[in-house]
């Protein structure tokens, strides 16, 4: 979702983001967060996104997979990102939305 990703970089041909770090000392961690809205899959499908990190001192990248069930957004969740967001009511009959 636009917003959500900051210091990501959208490739939107491949459907990637790519984040370059900054060279990391030992045992030092940075986090990176961003949300998605998908279409075109069916509720219950399972998503799988992967990531891979590579470096000037590894062998090869390090890879890892993480699933995601396709679910309809939760209700009274608030989804707010710097380019807006929504806050949706448990009986899912009110809406609200924050611009940017």
């Amino acid at each position: 979702m636009e917003g959500s990703a900051e210091g990501f970089e959208y490739q939107p041909e491949e459907h990637r983001l790519g984040w370059v770090l900054p060279e990391l000392a030992a045992g030092q961690a940075l986090r990176g967060v961003f949300q998605a809205r998908v279409e075109g899959y069916a509720l219950g499908e399972v998503i799988a996104n992967a990531v891979e990190a590579a470096g000037g001192d590894l062998q090869q990248p390090v890879t890892a997979t993480v699933t995601t069930l396709v679910s309809l957004p939760a209700a009274d969740v608030v989804w707010i990102t710097p380019a807006g967001g929504v806050l949706r009511s448990l009986d899912g009959r009110v809406e609200v939305e924050f611009p940017p």
